[in-house]
């Protein structure tokens, strides 16, 4: 499709530049109405009317193409070139009169205020060289004549100016719509995505729920119903082959622990009831369920302002809580356990202590390997101390992030 010229506008809002140069426009068109009405004199024979409809067609036509929702810059070039070239050249060559430059500075200063790439081939040397030299028939002087060309050249410099300053107010505006367009576009995106992990995770557990729930149902009715056959059968062995019913409930104890232990996998894997717990209330029912479990003294404090972790970190400490513990009790025959948890600006720290046997440097055992292999994935590290009063220190600690 062939682009025609003056067919390209701008349909855009007038800012508040437009509303001032129009009324600087209008103010200047009544103004000189107002003042050759009264000073007719100066006209030298011309007219008042005829002189009023020239300044008024100067003023109401090229606005036709400059108005607010409208802009044509092409169209209102032309316009001003046709009605203030007339009047320039029929006051100065041919009537001579001395109007001075007033009638062309703000066409020149709207030139250059709707200059584009298309009407300043043409419109720089109308109305910054051709129309202005119409003067020189009218002039007092040359110096006069020279001094109105340079007002002319002022006022569409000043015109130019607050063109591109106009454009690229503009072009920043609308980058700023399309960023804001393309940030919003993202954020609903985002939203989406969200929603459909959400939904993709919870079809994933309930899969996971029924998948399981099947391997409960199985084993149970399968361990269950053994035992239930054996404990029946068992009491008709008891008075006829009691060496066999003997054998009998070994096999069925052995069966039950089976059968207990895989319905505790099932249980921990299906529904971990502590997960939303806070790190530090999950921690302290760890060493209260040990302690009164094993008869030991643990003694457990938080410190700092407790921030959400991830489960990977959560389970992290509760892993390491566990093994310390246990170690404490089980390696070093521990009566007395310290645990702190410290929330830290930038860390996370869990201090345990027992004044069981001492630690040898280099002996980490499978347990504390794993720990220190647990914090390492999470950039922490592991610390292990002997201090002076014969305690034992054990010292994890992670980074973390805090939203702020």
């Amino acid at each position: 499709m062939i682009e025609v010229p003056w067919m390209n506008t701008e349909k855009r809002s007038w800012l508040w530049i437009d509303w001032f140069i129009f009324s600087l426009r209008a103010s200047w068109y009544i103004i000189g109405v107002v003042y050759y009405f009264v000073n007719q004199a100066d006209l030298e024979g011309l007219p008042f009317s005829f002189f009023a409809l020239l300044v008024t067609a100067s003023f109401v036509v090229p606005n036709l193409f400059w108005r607010p929702g409208y802009i044509n810059r092409q169209l209102y070039a032309l316009s001003e070139l046709a009605v203030t070239g007339f009047f320039t050249v029929y006051t100065n060559i041919f009537l001579t009169l001395n109007f001075g430059s007033v009638f062309l500075l703000l066409p020149a200063f709207m030139i250059g205020y709707l200059a584009s790439r298309q009407t300043s081939a043409w419109t720089f040397p109308v109305f910054l060289l051709i129309l202005p030299g119409a003067r020189y028939w009218s002039a007092e002087s040359f110096t006069i004549f020279i001094v109105q060309y340079i007002d002319v050249f002022v006022f569409f410099a000043f015109g130019a100016c607050l063109n591109v300053i106009v454009r690229s107010h503009i072009k920043r505006e609308q980058l700023l719509e399309e960023n804001t367009a393309q940030s919003n576009f993202i954020q609903e995106q985002n939203k989406i995505l969200e929603q459909y992990a959400v939904k993709v995770e919870q079809l994933t557990l309930l899969e996971e729920r029924n998948r399981l729930a099947k391997e409960l149902h199985d084993s149970i009715g399968h361990h269950f119903t053994s035992i239930t056959v054996g404990l029946d059968a068992i009491r008709y062995m008891l008075e006829l082959e009691p060496e066999m019913a003997k054998t009998k409930v070994e096999g069925l104890a052995e069966l039950s622990r089976k059968g207990l232990d895989e319905i505790r996998k099932s249980i921990h894997s299906i529904a971990p009831s502590e997960e939303d717990m806070p790190l530090s209330s999950q921690l302290e029912q760890i060493a209260l369920e040990f302690a009164a479990h094993t008869g030991t003294f643990i003694q457990f404090q938080c410190f700092g302002e407790e921030c959400p972790v991830s489960q990977q970190t959560k389970l992290t400490f509760i892993r390491c809580m566990q093994e310390a513990i246990t170690n404490a009790k089980r390696h070093g025959h521990a009566t007395e356990i310290k645990a702190f948890l410290t929330f830290r600006t930038d860390s996370i720290e869990l201090v345990i202590e027992n004044n069981g046997h001492t630690f040898i440097a280099g002996d980490l055992g499978f347990g504390l390997n794993a720990m220190k292999d647990r914090l390492e994935q999470l950039q922490g590290r592991l610390e292990i101390t002997n201090n002076s009063t014969g305690q034992f220190s054990l010292i994890c600690t992670v980074p973390v992030r805090r939203n702020v």
